[in-house]
């Protein structure tokens, strides 16, 4: 086995839940999800993450950036390709038909912030949209998603405004 496959297989072990979570919530399929999480981890071997004393949550928002540029920056037309293969009577259905709904910004900042560890700060930078649009996005997303339509917690909004000032 090679040094390549062994570090890819580590990044995978470590990374590859939350990775597959981001990919879900942008693609809305998961036999996509699964290879686009592969392909990032396959092409992220770039040196960066095998250094010792990295912190894993800046590995883990590194790859998720990787993910969500592999996802849109590669294919500018890729979400008018989203399929979604969920019935309505899985258990995931609805939450798939739900996420559809959403634009690709309100996705992206979802899965950045909520499911690759970025705070809007650095989704931010990733989006290249100001960290205010990025935590709008994100409450308007979670909203969106909310089945009973209650209001974002408090603890949301105090976060978004201790990252924002």
């Amino acid at each position: 086995m090679s040094v390549v496959r062994r570090s890819s297989d580590a990044l995978l072990d470590s990374y590859g839940p939350a990775l597959f979570a981001v990919a879900c919530v942008l693609i809305h399929d998961p036999m996509r999800a699964e290879k686009l999480v592969g392909q990032t981890i396959l092409a992220s071997d770039d040196g960066f993450l095998r250094r010792p004393k990295v912190d894993s949550c800046v590995v883990a928002r590194r790859l998720a950036a990787q993910v969500y540029r592999r996802y849109f920056c590669a294919d500018p037309h890729a979400s008018g390709s989203i399929t979604v293969l969920a019935t309505d009577d899985s258990p995931y259905g609805a939450l798939h038909w739900d996420l559809r709904a959403l634009t690709d910004d309100h996705r992206a900042a979802l899965a950045l912030c909520k499911f690759g560890g970025h705070t809007y700060r650095q989704a931010a930078v990733v989006l290249d949209l100001p960290a205010s649009h990025v935590a709008e996005l994100l409450c308007e997303a979670l909203r969106q998603l909310n089945p009973e339509g209650r209001e974002p917690s408090i603890e949301m909004h105090e976060e978004a405004r201790d990252e924002l000032s």
